[in-house]
C-alpha cells in the first residue's frame, strides 16, 4: 500500500520529546497566544516610550523647526532599529534572567532547554534574535506547539 503525501495521517503520536520534557507538558497554543499577546503589549509600550524620547531629542536638536525629508527618513530608520532592539532586548533580558517573560508569567509557563535543563546564554540570545524571522509568530500554531525560535535555539516553552 503506497502512502499519499497529501492525505492526513490517520493517527498522531504526540508522545515524542516535543510534547513532554522530563514529564512536563509543553505550553498549549492558547498559552503561547496569550504569551505573545501580553509580551506584544509590553514591547509596544516600551517602543512607544523610546520613540517618544527619540522624537523629543530630534525636535530639541532641530530647534523646533520642521524636519527635512532626509531627517525624517533617518529618524524613522532609527525608530525601527530601536523597536527591534527593544523587542530582542526584552525577550533576552527576561528569559535569560527569569526563564519567563511577563506573558509567560501570566500563563504559568517558562523556557527550558529541549532536554528540560536551564537554557544558556547563547540559546536565549539565539531564541531572541530568531523571533525576527518573518512569520515566526505563526510557526507555533502547529501541533505540538513548537515555534521556529524554539527549534532553532534548542528550547521549549513548558507549563510551570
Amino acid at each position: 500500500m503506497s502512502h499519499n503525501p497529501f492525505e492526513a495521517p490517520q493517527t498522531m503520536d504526540y508522545q515524542s520529546t516535543d510534547v513532554a520534557v522530563d514529564g512536563l507538558q509543553l505550553a498549549t497554543r492558547g498559552q503561547r497566544f496569550v504569551n505573545s499577546f501580553v509580551d506584544g503589549i509590553v514591547i509596544r509600550i516600551g517602543t512607544f516610550g523610546l520613540g517618544f524620547a527619540l522624537a523629543a531629542v530630534v525636535i530639541g536638536q532641530n530647534g523646533g523647526q520642521p524636519l527635512t525629508q532626509e531627517q525624517e527618513v533617518t529618524t524613522d530608520l532609527i525608530g525601527i532599529l530601536l523597536g527591534l532592539m527593544c523587542m530582542v532586548g526584552y525577550y533576552f533580558i527576561m528569559e535569560f534572567s527569569f526563564q519567563r517573560t511577563l506573558g509567560k508569567l501570566a500563563t504559568g509557563t517558562r523556557v527550558v532547554r529541549a532536554d528540560g535543563g536551564l537554557p544558556g546564554f547563547g540559546q536565549i540570545l539565539g531564541r531572541s534574535f530568531a523571533r525576527l524571522i518573518p512569520f515566526d509568530g505563526l510557526s507555533f500554531l502547529g501541533n505540538p506547539s513548537v515555534g521556529w525560535h524554539d527549534k532553532l535555539s534548542g528550547t521549549r516553552v513548558i507549563t510551570k
